[in-house]
């Protein structure tokens, strides 16, 4: 796994660069280059540099930051790797390129730019019915493969899933607490994912197809 180290003044600059392409639970995504994305962690960033420097940020930035910090969790820099390194095997395998860090702490991650794709829900609504279930279908096989490989995301939602024009899906945001990693073993260890995740996926089918 590659680590890219931003200066605390490029870390600033993107934080105060309202062109963002991305914000969620926990973190903010940017455009780092025409192929390529940063999303930002909050909690990671505030533990490095906003809780021991004061700095001139919105409130409600500073606000949205500190909620992160106080709900996020530290420490993640196995988990990414391992992440990284299953999802080499699959067709997500460009999806996280890198570790971001500040100071030597990790504040984020670099990942695909899918550019030519939009929401899932922002398309698929305006597609017949057939052509939906071949999406869903797509998501399935998606899902199943990262399954083979001992990634179980569980947030299953139209947000977490990208589509273009020729119907070619991606799954993002994996890199959360809802995903879980680990092998047969752990699975049989905690039945409840599998039905969790299987769960997850009827009831987007079903929002999916009902329209």
């Amino acid at each position: 796994m590659d680590y890219i180290e931003l200066k605390s003044s490029e870390v600033i600059k993107y934080f105060k660069n309202k062109k963002i392409v991305g914000k969620g639970y926990y973190g903010i995504l940017y455009e780092y280059d025409i192929n390529t994305l940063i999303k930002l962690y909050y909690k990671e960033y505030y533990q490095s540099y906003i809780s021991k420097k004061v700095i001139s940020f919105n409130k409600d930035i500073l606000y949205n930051i500190k909620k992160m910090y106080l709900n996020c969790d530290f420490n993640r820099d196995n988990r990414i790797i391992e992440l990284s390194g299953r999802l080499s095997n699959t067709s997500s395998n460009n999806l996280i390129k890198a570790i971001v860090t500040n100071k030597k702490y990790r504040i984020g991650i670099l990942e695909e730019y899918y550019k030519e794709y939009e929401n899932l829900d922002s398309i698929i609504y305006d597609l017949p019915l057939e052509k939906r279930k071949y999406v869903i279908d797509k998501i399935k096989d998606i899902i199943s493969e990262l399954f083979f490989y001992g990634i179980y995301p569980l947030d299953i939602k139209e947000d977490n899933f990208l589509i273009n024009d020729n119907l070619d899906v991606k799954i993002i945001d994996l890199d959360g607490e809802d995903v879980s990693l680990g092998d047969k073993n752990y699975i049989l260890a905690h039945p409840y994912i599998e039905k969790m995740q299987q769960n997850k996926i009827i009831e987007m089918e079903y929002r999916l197809l009902r329209h």
